[in-house]
C-alpha cells in the first residue's frame, strides 16, 4: 500500500499544474480525521468540535485576518478605568429560528458553564470573572458571577483582576452564546436540529459519515458569506485523505483535522500548494502523578531526560519543527539561547532511575509500564521511537498502546493512565493559557493531576500584575516550577500543515490553529 501511495504522490507532483476548479453547488469540501464530540460550545475540548463550532456559532468579537480580537456581534464596547470591568453593547441579531439574540443569552451561558454540576471543558479559562471558580466549586450561587446582562442589548462583565488577554478570550469559541429559550427545554446537541447563530447551519449530520453545511440566511454577516455549502467527510484513514485532495474531491486538507502521514509529507512539503505554518502548540509526554511509578519525581526525570527530541524531528515529523525546550509556545516569546532547558542527558536520565527505584524499593524489573498513544500514524511512529529510546538509555521496555483519539482524551481527563503521548493547543494568544491547565489538581485538563502552591501563587500574582514585563517574569517562574518538577515532558513545538487549492479564496489561519471559514470561497 505504501509503494502505490509514494507511486501516487509522485505522479501527482508532476500534473499538479492540472489543478482543476472541480466542485457543485457552491460548495467548499474537505475531510476531518473523526466525529464530532458535541454541538454544544461550552462543552467542546477536541479540536475537531472546535473548529465546527466557529462554523455554527459566533460572539461578540472574532480573529481578525491580524490576529486580533475585532466587534462581530458587539457594535462597540467600553473598559473602566481600573479595567475590571468591560461594558459590550450588542448589535441586532437573530437566532436561526428567527429569535432576537439578546445580553441574556449570554448571561445564561456564562452561568450554566459556570455551574458545578455541568461539564464545560474550558471553564478555568474564565476564572478571571468574578466569582467564576468559587461558583464552580459550588461556593456561590451562579447568579453572583461577575456576567449580567443590564438590558436586551447591553452585557456587562465584572473581573477579579485586570485580564490583558480578556478580548482575546471573548474571542474564542466557549464564549459563543447558546440560545436560552431553547436551552431551557433541554436543547438537543447531537443532531442537525440545534438552533445557533453562526455563519453556516448543520443541514446533515450522518455519523461518522459526513457533515453538510449550509449558508444561515438569519446570520448577522451573511452577505459575508460567499460560499452556500460546507461538505466535511470524515475519513479515519491519512492516505485515502490526501488522495482524496490529490484527485481534486476535496478542496483543502489540514493537517490537525485530518493529519498527512509523515511519508506524505517528506515528498510534498516543498509544493505551491501547501502552506507550513508555526502555531502555538506542541506534542508532549504526560505523567500521572497519581499512578505508579510516575508518583516518583526521580521516574519521571529519568523518562524525560532519556528522549532525543532532534531525533524525534529529524525521523519522523518531517517538518523541521522545533524542539520544545519549554512549556510555553515560541509564538509567544522569543526563545533565550542561554535559557534553554537541557532535557536530554543519558547518563542524568540512568542516574534518576536508579534513585526512583531506590526511593520506591523496587527494582527495574518490577515495572509494568503502558505507553497510552492516539490513533493517528504520526503518533504510532513517535510512540514506537520513544519505546527504542526508554530501551536503549534506561533498558526498560514498556508496552505502548494505541487508542481511538476521542477515547484516549476521555481517559486522560478521567486519570486512567500511567503515561501518553498527547498535544496541547493554545486556546487564546497569552502564555497563561498554556500554565492555567496545570493550576488546580480537579482541572479536566490537567492530565498529570498535579498541584503545586508556589505555581498557584505565581499565576494569581500574574493575574494582578499590570506592568506586562513583570507579569512575563512571574509566569517564566511558574514555567519553570513545572519543567523542575517534570509534570509534563514537551516534545515538539507543531507546524500547521494546510494544503490548498488555488481557486480557494478567503480562508485563513489565526496563531492559535483556528482555521476561519467564514468567508472562504471559490473562485
Amino acid at each position: 500500500m505504501k509503494i502505490l501511495v509514494n507511486m501516487y504522490i509522485l505522479f501527482s507532483l508532476f500534473f499538479l499544474s492540472c489543478d482543476k476548479k472541480i466542485y457543485k453547488n457552491n460548495s467548499l469540501r474537505t475531510v476531518i480525521y473523526s466525529d464530532l464530540s458535541s454541538l454544544d460550545p461550552r462543552k467542546c475540548g477536541d479540536y475537531t468540535s472546535s473548529q465546527v463550532m466557529f462554523l455554527i456559532y459566533s460572539g461578540l468579537l472574532k480573529i481578525s485576518k491580524e490576529n486580533k480580537p475585532v466587534l462581530n456581534l458587539a457594535s462597540s464596547y467600553t473598559i473602566s478605568k481600573d479595567k475590571k470591568t468591560y461594558i459590550f453593547y450588542l448589535k441586532d441579531s437573530f437566532w436561526s429560528d428567527g429569535k432576537k439574540l439578546t445580553a441574556y443569552d449570554f448571561e445564561y451561558t456564562f452561568q450554566s458553564m459556570m455551574e458545578k454540576s455541568f461539564p464545560c471543558m474550558s471553564a478555568q479559562l474564565y476564572y478571571p470573572i468574578k466569582n467564576s471558580r468559587k461558583i464552580k466549586l459550588g461556593l456561590l450561587p451562579k447568579e453572583d458571577l461577575g456576567v449580567s446582562a443590564k438590558d436586551e442589548n447591553t452585557l456587562i462583565f465584572t473581573l477579579e483582576n485586570p485580564c490583558p488577554y480578556f478580548l482575546s478570550l471573548l474571542s474564542y469559541y466557549p464564549s459563543f452564546p447558546v440560545p436560552k429559550h431553547i436551552n431551557e427545554k433541554n436543547q438537543i446537541y447531537t443532531d442537525e436540529r440545534i438552533v445557533s447563530n453562526g455563519p453556516y447551519l448543520i443541514e446533515k449530520w450522518k455519523k461518522n459519515n459526513e457533515i453538510i453545511f449550509k449558508k444561515n440566511q438569519n446570520y448577522l454577516n451573511k452577505d459575508k458569506v460567499k460560499t452556500d455549502f460546507i461538505h466535511i467527510k470524515i475519513v479515519n484513514s491519512e492516505e485515502t485523505a490526501f488522495l482524496l485532495y490529490e484527485n481534486n474531491e476535496i478542496d483543502f486538507l489540514s493537517n490537525f483535522l485530518s493529519p498527512v502521514s509523515v511519508d506524505t509529507l517528506g515528498n510534498i512539503k516543498d509544493r505551491k500548494d501547501i502552506l507550513i505554518k508555526s502555531v502555538g502548540g506542541y506534542s508532549f509526554i504526560t505523567f500521572n502523578l497519581d499512578s505508579f511509578p510516575f508518583n516518583n519525581i526521580n521516574i519521571r526525570k529519568a523518562f524525560s531526560y532519556a528522549i532525543d527530541r532532534k531525533k524525534l524531528i529529524e525521523n519522523i515529523s518531517q517538518l523541521n519543527e522545533k524542539e520544545a525546550h519549554s512549556c510555553i509556545p515560541s509564538e509567544f516569546y522569543k526563545e533565550d539561547e542561554n535559557e534553554k532547558n537541557v532535557l536530554f542527558n543519558i547518563e542524568k536520565a540512568k542516574n534518576h532511575l536508579k534513585d526512583g527505584l531506590q526511593e520506591l524499593s523496587i527494582k527495574k524489573e518490577d515495572l509494568n509500564i503502558k505507553f497510552l498513544y492516539g490513533s493517528y500514524i504520526i503518533h504510532k511512529k513517535e510512540a514506537e521511537a520513544l519505546k527504542q529510546m526508554f530501551k536503549d538509555a534506561l533498558d526498560i521496555d514498556i508496552e505502548i498502546v494505541k487508542i481511538e483519539e476521542r477515547t484516549l482524551f476521555s481517559i486522560l481527563k478521567n486519570n486512567k493512565y500511567q503515561i501518553a503521548l498527547t498535544k496541547l493547543i493554545a486556546q487564546y494568544n497569552d502564555p497563561i493559557n498554556i500554565l492555567e491547565r496545570f493550576k488546580f489538581k480537579n482541572g479536566l485538563k490537567n492530565y498529570p493531576r498535579w498541584e503545586n502552591n508556589d505555581f498557584v501563587r505565581y499565576l494569581d500574582t500574574a493575574e494582578a500584575e499590570k506592568n506586562e514585563k513583570s507579569r512575563f517574569s512571574i509566569l517564566k517562574k511558574a514555567e519553570k516550577l513545572l519543567i523542575d518538577e517534570t509534570v509534563i515532558t514537551p516534545l515538539y513545538f507543531y507546524n500547521y500543515v494546510l494544503l490548498k487549492k488555488s481557486y480557494v479564496k478567503g480562508l485563513y489561519l489565526s496563531d492559535i490553529c483556528s482555521i476561519i471559514l467564514e468567508e472562504a470561497y471559490l473562485d
